[in-house]
């Protein structure tokens, strides 16, 4: 997918109005151009999975962080060598592909080592002595790779000092001024001469300008362990080429720095911050190179692209939301934090549910809303506003509703019943197992807050111990270090509420909240809206009491 997406997310803990409204929305922005996709923060309840298997439409993105990893960025291709290359098609494979370091890999596409382009370059500004230590360890194949040439006699006896010298005129009398005893040497095509150098000891023979070997120097040759090769190239290349015939072992560095595909880009951009180098590996899980991140992509790179719906707070979004580029914000509750370094569209309206707002923006704009999406917002709105019986179900949440129902082809109280069976079952889910699929996390300044309604029937369908429930919110309460925790069954039918709640400041929330003490378990009256109606009372009393 390109960089340039805009995910259209709901809020951690996503209900069935949050995931809705994403997937609608983005639809919606699709269908005028815009390069947009659903996404969800957290797993999924049962009633929203429902609803998209009801309706065929596949699940949204899972994502976690608004901060971009390395692997979601536009990387360069994982080209490589191997061990065996040398140091001359290092730099060949450098050229064609615009790079200045590469791995070293094995046949596995595991990292071995690195070689930049300045490890390779700086042989050419230090002392000789350099050069002579490896090409004395080179074996004669890689020299007549490096001169595009071919290796007429080798031997496996071959030894070499690492010094080179080129006699490409001489005479024989002139030899003797020459030093060439285990020394690659570079002669012309002149027999007499080949064959007195290698008398004198040379320990490799380079020859340019020949299409072929005397036989008198192949028997002087093999008598003196000396390899012969024809160049194909002049003396002039082939005294430079040669000097980087090594294979890329032989200075490759073999502790790399790189980086895993799953690390975040702007914690890659630290790192790479305090160092000098300029290219960096990725791997992945397996550590098998997978790309190559540079300074240019680390300082280019944006994180993701938002568009949030059925919240604004950032505590409710997802994790580091303040470094993404927000576009827009469509929701129904309390703006409270919410701050963009710049105007955006925002809007907040009076209503029971996001997915009634993203219906009203497709009939506004005349877009026709597919039956699946339909049915989706249908059951969004439903949701959220308990089958449009919580105090703020407005008039055009119902109107909303028979306008969907009819495009979805479905009968509303039917389709109603159907929706609201999937959550009913409760048997074998511990409170730990409801809070994790349902709860909503809140910061009341500095208290940690935790909220979870499940919808039932009747109270018949609570089929457990209220103490053992009340002991388990209690547990879930210490294992994630709330002040406050509340599992909030509604029953629909019977219009009421059953409260569990635990926390060093649970007496406080009693201020608020329809019961008695904090171990009241019995019925309330009233469904209400309780995320909308119930978050703004609790934030109050924290902050006075706090």
């Amino acid at each position: 997918m390109s960089e340039q997406c805009i995910y259209v997310i709901g809020h951690r803990q996503p209900d069935t109005d949050c995931v809705a409204s994403a997937i609608a929305y983005a639809a919606y922005k699709k269908a005028l151009g815009w390069d947009t996709r659903p996404g969800v923060l957290g797993q999924m309840n049962p009633e929203t999975r429902f609803l998209l298997n009801r309706f065929g439409i596949g699940e949204p993105d899972f994502l976690d962080d608004a901060r971009v990893r390395l692997d979601q960025i536009d990387l360069d291709s994982p080209i490589s060598i191997t061990k065996d290359t040398s140091l001359l098609e290092a730099v060949r494979v450098m050229d064609e592909n615009g790079r200045e370091a590469l791995a070293v890999t094995d046949a596995e596409w595991r990292i071995q080592g690195w070689i930049s382009r300045s490890d390779i370059s700086r042989l050419s500004l230090t002392d000789t002595m350099t050069s002579a230590s490896l090409l004395k360890e080179t074996p004669a194949a890689f020299f007549a790779r490096a001169v595009n040439g071919v290796i007429i006699y080798d031997d496996p006896l071959m030894e070499l000092n690492g010094q080179v010298s080129i006699v490409t005129a001489a005479t024989k009398k002139s030899l003797r001024h020459y030093e060439v005893k285990n020394r690659i040497v570079i002669v012309g095509n002149e027999a007499r001469v080949q064959e007195e150098l290698i008398e004198k000891g040379a320990g490799l023979l380079i020859v340019v300008w020949a299409k072929k070997i005397d036989e008198d120097v192949l028997e002087a040759a093999r008598a003196h362990h000396c390899p012969v090769i024809i160049s194909g190239c002049g003396a002039t290349n082939t005294s430079r080429y040669l000097f980087l015939a090594p294979p890329v072992s032989m200075i490759m560095k073999t502790q790399v720095t790189g980086f895993y595909g799953y690390e975040f880009a702007d914690d890659a951009l630290k790192k790479i911050s305090r160092t000098r180098f300029r290219t960096f590996p990725i791997i992945n899980g397996d550590k098998r190179l997978t790309g190559y991140v540079t300074r240019y992509h680390l300082m280019n790179y944006k994180n993701r692209r938002l568009i949030l719906v059925d919240h604004n707070e950032f505590s409710q979004s997802i994790h580091s939301v303040e470094k993404a580029e927000i576009l827009e914000v469509i929701d129904h509750h309390r703006i409270r934090d919410f701050t963009t370094p710049g105007p955006i569209n925002l809007r907040n309206e009076i209503v029971g549910a996001t997915t009634t707002i993203v219906a009203t923006m497709y009939r506004e704009n005349a877009m026709p809303i597919p039956p699946a999406i339909a049915g989706l917002m249908l059951g969004g709105i439903l949701s959220a506003t308990l089958n449009l019986q919580t105090p703020l179900t407005t008039d055009r949440d119902r109107r909303t509703c028979s306008i969907l129902a009819a495009l979805a082809d479905v009968d509303l109280e039917d389709f109603a019943r159907e929706m609201f069976s999937v959550s009913w079952n409760l048997e074998g889910r511990t409170a730990e197992t409801l809070l994790n699929l349902y709860a909503r996390h809140y910061d009341f300044g500095q208290y940690r807050v935790r909220l979870a309604r499940v919808l039932i029937p009747d109270r018949s369908y609570m089929t457990e111990d209220p103490d053992r429930i009340q002991a388990e919110v209690e547990e879930y309460t210490r294992n994630q270090n709330l002040d406050f925790c509340a599992l909030v069954f509604i029953s629909i039918l019977e219009n009421g509420s059953i409260y569990y709640m635990a926390g060093s400041r649970a007496d406080w929330a009693v201020e608020v909240l329809p019961v008695k003490d904090v171990h009241d378990h019995s019925m309330t009256d009233g469904v209400g809206a309780f995320f909308v109606q119930t978050i703004p009372a609790l934030q109050e009393v924290f902050t006075r009491n706090g």
